[in-house]
């Protein structure tokens, strides 16, 4: 899905966190995190890099939730 078109864009406030997350069999030293967010504009849009981390063999992340805080002008 695509967000609005800005004409002029000053600031970005993303958030992004893990929404589900599943392990099939024990949890051995397990970890889930998103260790980084960074935002870049391209064709005055708003778009969303991240990096997701899971320890352990048998880990999954099934969804990740996002909230987008943007001042400009649309």
């Amino acid at each position: 899905m695509r967000g609005p078109s800005w004409k002029r864009l000053d600031d970005v406030a993303p958030i992004v966190s893990l929404a589900a997350i599943g392990n099939d069999h024990h949890a051995v030293n397990a970890g889930w995190g998103v260790d980084w967010c960074k935002w870049y504009e391209l064709n005055h849009r708003v778009y969303l890099k991240f990096g997701l981390a899971v320890r352990d063999i048998d880990g999954w992340v099934y969804r990740v939730a996002y909230h987008i805080t943007a001042v400009g002008i649309l």
